[in-house]
């Protein structure tokens, strides 16, 4: 009896001896890995993700559109009541934007989308694109199928050039073109170089006209009611092109 009795009080006294054991060893762990920790702390992968990804430089208003410009809202607010003097108009297609000017004070930035076929000057009628050069407001139409349009002078003298040499247009085509360009009129829009080239509304979800410039219905309403007759039209293309409109006309700062 007295031998079962010192056995139980053994068995219990080793029971709490390897608890005792057990309890050291944790604590002593737990200190290590604090002390670690608080030696060189490092973040989870996910944070350190999060904090090598930069914010871009440039708010971009649409995902298909990626423009170079920092003030692309420069004065959007603003709202424009009377016409605009000296007006002037310069279409940058690369980056998607209308630039109102008066004289060489910068007024306004529109965005806006371009032809189903943006890249390159515009060559023949049905090729979707939007032309490239000179041009001048040649038409109003206030009852526009997309809301309002300013109608832009395309085909140009260059153009008619280029038609003829091409054998795209006739000789008679060629001179009615000239002819409406030294006047300030509208030049034919039915020859084979195509035309009604406008800017005119509908929205600027992505480049969905056939060689038309697109703005917003209250963008259109604006520029239609501040921009005169005759207002001069530039529409550049590639980036080679900006040092000479620079150039030709400086942006206000």
């Amino acid at each position: 009896m007295f031998y079962k009795a010192s056995k139980a009080k053994s068995s219990m006294l080793l029971a709490l001896l390897s608890s005792i054991l057990l309890l050291g060893c944790y604590n002593h762990s737990s200190k290590n890995l604090q002390e670690t920790s608080k030696k060189s702390p490092q973040s989870s992968p996910t944070q350190q993700s999060l904090k090598e990804i930069k914010k871009p430089s440039v708010t971009y208003t649409n995902p298909k559109i990626r423009t170079p410009y920092r003030d692309i809202f420069y004065n959007y607010n603003k709202k424009l009541t009377s016409t605009i003097r000296n007006a002037r108009i310069i279409i940058d297609k690369e980056a998607r934007r209308l630039f109102l000017y008066s004289g060489s004070d910068l007024v306004k930035i529109y965005p806006i989308s371009l032809g189903l076929d943006p890249v390159g000057d515009k060559e023949r009628q049905g090729d979707r694109r939007t032309p490239e050069g000179k041009f001048y407001v040649c038409n109003k139409n206030p009852k526009s199928k997309y809301y309002l349009s300013l109608g832009i002078s395309y085909p140009n003298i260059e153009d008619a050039e280029r038609g003829l040499k091409q054998g795209l247009i006739t000789q008679q085509q060629y001179r009615a073109i000239i002819q409406a360009i030294k006047a300030g009129r509208k030049p034919p829009w039915n020859t084979a170089l195509g035309g009604a080239i406008c800017i005119h509304g509908g929205g600027i979800p992505w480049d969905w006209t056939y060689g038309c410039i697109a703005m917003r219905n209250s963008d259109i309403e604006e520029l239609f009611r501040v921009t005169p007759m005759g207002t001069p039209v530039v529409i550049k293309g590639q980036s080679t092109m900006r040092a000479s409109l620079e150039e030709e006309t400086p942006v206000s700062k």
